[in-house]
């Protein structure tokens, strides 16, 4: 999608992305996703921007816990595994009850059992040692010790920052759940940086669930940071401490990843793609005008909004109200923004979408009005090959050869389908309305079958409704 830069809209909402955050940030989500192997090397990612580079990844390991431990860049960087598809780890994950974890001066927060016992592993103590020793080595140590995790790695990390509170450190995480109770002195928010992801989807935007999950009683700490969508250039800032819900929830869980695809970016891909821009800071105060949303405070603009019934919500701009405004741009006004018209087979919500002027099914025409293969139909009328097949939604394809299956004449380049449902050569027919009345029948004593054995199965399942599911006699099974 094609993103409108609307300047005048631009500003300071709060949180500082700089280029220092956002290193950070990078490397924290590297080590996130490193923090899944028994092994981080076995990810060229760790040669390539680790170890050739003078850094080597240490790792604390009791199944199914991980943590691995980095200096890099004069920072000293601790990374917690998030949950793995063990029925070990998801049994601790879930487990309820809470539990206090304490500084070294005996100040305590709560926080969920599960997290706990992720945290007071076999390893912990030597973790802690290790962390510690490198700051020592710290220029400011004040500045050095970054914690950080994704999912419930990023809710670990929360945990060793009240253990590790003296050393002042910085919480990143992607996709963490709700974690410490309210309050917790041991805490800086201004130092926590919560990352949260979204996709586009066919229905528009949806979130990673894993931050929205019920938090029995937990409480969200640091800046609340959405990554957008479709938008490459900010991030929407929702608030210090913020515990605000943004739905649909995305169920298939891509969203949720590390690493995604070029359809579903994961974090790491979100934070590179930012950092690819070379502008600092990043911005904080929403998507730009035409960005997929759900709520106004997404937006530069304040303002999230259907444009028709069948669209999807997007931020609005102030470019434009109607197409005549963007005549001397592309003739098409979209959410406040003039932005060219869409080509063949592209999504669409209207006819004013599209540059043939003609939305079928909610995608674009070509230029003459007709769809291309593979596009949605409604009938033949509606497609370039004059053939339109299939349901849910039905599509344009190329007519057979001879020789192919059919079930009407027009599925065939000859115009000819024989009564044995299959395109012979033009003229190879001779009596039509014989094969059509062969074909006819074909398919009523294909329906007949299906209707019988779907009536069949109903009354087997009211049987044993009826009979309490009794053993029912043979006789009344056999068709």
């Amino acid at each position: 999608m094609m993103v409108f830069l609307l300047l005048a809209d631009f500003g300071e909402s709060g949180v500082v992305l700089d280029k220092k955050i956002m290193t950070l940030a990078k490397v924290s989500a590297e080590l996130s996703t490193l923090a899944y192997y028994e092994d981080p090397y076995e990810d060229p990612m760790a040669d390539e921007h680790f170890r050739k580079k003078g850094a080597v990844i240490q790792s604390f390991i009791a199944e199914p816990d991980q943590a691995i431990f980095v200096k890099k860049d004069g920072h000293c960087f601790l990374s917690f595994r998030g949950t793995t598809l063990t029925t070990d780890d998801w049994r601790q994950n879930i487990r309820p009850g809470t539990e206090p974890i304490c500084a070294d001066d005996n100040v305590c927060c709560d926080t969920r059992q599960g997290f706990y016992d992720a945290y007071a592993t076999q390893y912990s103590e030597a973790a802690e040692q290790k962390v510690r020793e490198c700051a020592a080595t710290c220029t400011n140590r004040d500045e050095c010790v970054v914690l950080t995790g994704h999912s419930q790695g990023g809710a670990i990390a929360a945990v060793a920052a009240v253990r590790l509170a003296d050393l002042n450190p910085y919480i990143i995480t992607f996709g963490q759940p709700y974690t410490m109770d309210a309050p917790c002195s041991k805490i800086s928010s201004e130092r926590f940086y919560r990352f949260i992801n979204s996709v586009g989807r066919s229905r528009g935007i949806v979130y990673d669930p894993i931050p929205f999950l019920p938090g029995l009683g937990a409480d969200a700490f640091g800046y609340q940071i959405v990554l957008s969508s479709d938008d490459d250039t900010g991030v929407a800032y929702i608030g210090l401490d913020a515990q605000d819900y943004f739905g649909p929830l995305d169920l298939t869980a891509s969203a949720h990843s590390m690493v995604g695809t070029t359809d579903a970016p994961g974090y790491l891909d979100r934070i590179k793609s930012l950092m690819n821009n070379h502008t600092y800071p990043i911005r904080d105060n929403g998507y730009v005008p035409g960005s997929l949303c759900s709520e106004g405070k997404e937006c530069t603009t304040g303002v999230c909004e259907k444009e028709t019934s069948f669209s999807w919500s997007r931020c609005v701009g102030t470019m434009c109200e109607e197409d005549e405004n963007c005549n001397e741009h592309t003739d098409r006004c979209d959410s406040g923004v003039c932005i060219p018209k869409l080509g063949t087979c592209m999504p669409c919500d209207e006819d004013s979408d599209c540059t043939g002027g003609k939305c079928t099914l909610f995608r674009c025409s070509g230029s003459n009005g007709l769809m291309d293969d593979e596009c949605n139909c409604k009938s033949g009328k509606d497609c370039n090959s004059g053939r339109c097949e299939g349901i849910a939604p039905p599509l344009c394809y190329p007519k057979n050869p001879e020789g192919a299956w059919c079930n009407e004449d027009t599925d065939c380049i000859s115009e000819e389908c024989s009564w044995k449902f299959t395109c012979v050569q033009a003229g190879g027919e001779s009596d039509s309305e014989s094969k059509g009345g062969f074909r006819k029948i074909g398919l009523i004593v294909l329906g007949s079958a299906t209707l019988l054995a779907a009536f069949v199965f109903a009354f087997r399942y009211y049987l044993n409704l009826r009979r309490g599911y009794e053993e029912i006699p043979a006789t009344l099974l056999t068709v």
